[in-house]
Parts: structure tokens; C-alpha cells; sequence
């Protein structure tokens, strides 16, 4: 049975139904190519360097800046509260948690290789 909207809705209300099936479509398609099986091998190796150089660098400000916590904060369990949760966001920020869970799995193999 064909349907032509033609008859039951206006140009305009026409035109705003395609503008809003072709902001679906995008929304749809950047979707796809933020999951994992939709992405090439190279693209996931690119994404895997950015992250993981990413977390590098924000470790490295952590450490760097560790001493902030004590100066900051008075209570202890806030302090430690705060030194924690910092920690764990730097690996749990965006899709993070994947390419960290994959180095862990690389250099768990990789250790595991070597002493064996």
C-alpha cells in the first residue's frame, strides 16, 4: 500500500520531515562509526595510540601534581576520596575504559610471555 504524504501533510511540514530524516541519518552514522566493529583495524590502532597517550599524559600530571591534595584538603577521607576518584576518572573518561582494558590484556600477555 503506497502512502503519499503528499495528500495528508503541508510543503512545509514535508520539508521539516526530510530536514529531520537527514539529521537522523548523521546522528545514526556517527554512531556507527564510534563502535568498535564498525571501525578498520588501522583506525582502531590510531584510536588505541591517541588514548592511550592521552592517559599517559594525564598520569603524568597527576603525579606531577599530587602534592595539590595535600594542600588543598584538610580531611583526610576527603583527600583520599579525591586522590581516588581523580585516578579512576582519568581511565573511565569517554571510551577510555576498552583501550585501557586492551593494554592491560597486552602487557599481561606480555609479561606473561616473557617469565614463562
Amino acid at each position: 500500500m503506497d502512502i503519499h504524504y503528499g495528500d495528508y501533510i503541508t510543503t512545509n511540514e514535508l520539508n521539516k520531515l526530510k530536514e529531520l530524516n537527514e539529521e537522523t541519518n548523521v546522528k545514526k552514522t556517527n554512531i556507527n562509526n564510534q563502535n568498535i566493529l564498525n571501525i578498520s583495524l588501522k583506525e582502531l590502532f590510531d584510536n588505541w595510540i591517541f588514548i592511550i597517550k592521552n592517559v599517559i599524559d594525564e598520569l603524568s600530571i597527576f603525579i606531577r601534581d599530587f602534592n595539590t591534595y595535600f594542600i588543598e584538603v584538610d580531611n583526610r577521607s576527603e583527600r583520599i576520596q579525591m586522590i581516588i576518584t581523580d585516578f579512576i576518572n582519568i581511565f573511565i573518561k569517554l571510551n577510555r575504559p576498552m583501550y585501557v582494558g586492551f593494554t592491560i590484556i597486552f602487557f599481561a600477555i606480555l609479561i606473561q610471555s616473557l617469565f614463562n
